[in-house]
């Protein structure tokens, strides 16, 4: 079953209203997540918020009202993994993959170096 298979079938399982509002979170973009939903419940609307475009400087807004539904797809992962390796001087990718925290501190980042 590929992606958006995957998120036709979680939509179908919560049971959204035949016109949700649904906020999507994710690193640079909800493509798979806002297909699903087209597909699924074709009068939804989608508020997607690409974490990537809060990063160039681009403004983020929500539209007003009640949510219906939020995902959030690997962002708060990504979030949560840059801040930890910032802190803890240790690289990370521009997939958002943290590297090696030995590498880092061999190179005099993070604590203990």
């Amino acid at each position: 079953m590929d992606s958006i298979s995957r998120w036709v079938r979680i939509f179908e399982i919560v049971g959204l209203p035949p016109d949700p509002l649904v906020l999507a979170v994710a690193p640079r973009g909800a493509g798979a997540i806002a297909e699903a939903l087209r597909a699924a419940v074709p009068a939804a609307r989608l508020a997607e918020l690409a974490i990537a475009a809060r990063d160039r400087g681009l403004p983020l807004t929500l539209p007003e009202g009640p949510f219906h539904l939020a995902l959030f797809d690997h962002a708060i992962d990504d979030i949560v993994s840059a801040a930890v390796a910032a802190e803890e001087g240790v690289d990370v990718n521009a997939e958002g993959r943290v590297g090696d925290p030995a590498a880092a501190r061999a190179r005099g980042g993070g604590p203990g170096a």
